[in-house]
């Protein structure tokens, strides 16, 4: 079981580095063009689901 819980911690921290970065590429195009309607709507859906992501692992966190 410690195997799961432990591949499930790291797929965790491998999507929330990898959403970091495609937010940072996003505003990085952003700043020399503007973005294409779908370019914009991932780059909500990343930042919000980082600060949904941040928000919940910090409610866990100090509710423990």
């Amino acid at each position: 079981m410690a195997i799961i819980e432990n591949l499930y911690v790291f797929s965790i921290a491998v999507l929330l580095l990898i959403s970091i970065f495609h937010a940072r590429q996003l505003k990085k195009i952003k700043r020399e063009r503007t973005l294409t309607k779908t370019e914009l709507l991932l780059y909500y859906i990343t930042r919000t689901a980082i600060f949904v992501w941040l928000v919940s692992f910090l409610i866990i966190q100090l509710g423990t």
